[in-house]
């Protein structure tokens, strides 16, 4: 709904990958500002939360109402909106992620277009996984959520796990959102990692390690 933030973060001097929703008033203006920056962004697909309605996801979502043509339709327009994704997660989706038959859908046309799922992990569904390694999907899913709690030093200590667990395990994924308080932890916490031992990459940089 703004390209304010993409500016301030496209200005950090480390990759970060952007996931961008569709249909928004700054979707494909997002997208070119990414693109232009040589920067890697990954479709941000609405999907319905448990708590449908009241939650809202946003335009377009994908729903547990819809036909699996009507699915298969949805995933291809968000990826004609946003070309050059590299690969899509779920925005919200706890509810739709636990169905095996959407989420097979949807991880068969992100494959068809040779991009991978990125589980955002909104709930502890174990579907998008299974899916992956059944049918042999790329797939990644979050490690650490940065900003559950916006305060400052919640997102502080959120961005210490995920070092501490990168430094343990080879590697960790940490999202956020474009906050005020996640701006300012990656812009003092970013130019040390190198100092630290740790190289910031872009997502699909971890598909090989997964």
């Amino acid at each position: 709904n703004s390209l304010e933030w993409v500016d301030r973060l496209l200005a950090l001097p480390q990759p970060l990958t952007y996931s961008i929703l569709p249909a928004v008033p700054f979707t494909r203006e997002t997208a070119e500002h990414v693109r232009a920056a040589g920067g890697e962004y990954i479709v941000h697909m609405p999907m319905q939360p448990f708590d449908f309605p009241r939650e809202n996801p946003g335009p377009d979502p994908l729903l547990l109402s819809q036909g699996m043509e009507a699915t298969a339709r949805r995933v291809r327009e968000y990826l004609a909106e946003l070309p050059n994704a590299v690969g899509a997660s779920n925005h919200m989706g706890s509810a739709y992620t636990y169905d095996m038959d959407r989420m097979q859908v949807v991880q068969t046309v992100l494959a068809e277009h040779h991009l991978f799922f990125f589980n955002s992990k909104t709930s502890a569904t174990p579907v998008p996984e299974q899916v992956a390694r059944q049918w042999g999907y790329r797939y990644l899913e979050r490690d650490v959520f940065l900003d559950h709690d916006p305060s400052e030093g919640a997102v502080e200590r959120a961005f210490q796990q995920a070092v501490r667990q990168a430094r343990h395990a080879g590697h960790a994924i940490a999202i956020g959102h474009p906050h005020p308080e996640t701006f300012r932890v990656l812009e003092r916490n970013l130019p040390r990692l190198a100092r630290e031992g740790v190289r910031l990459v872009p997502l699909s940089a971890l598909l090989s390690k997964r």
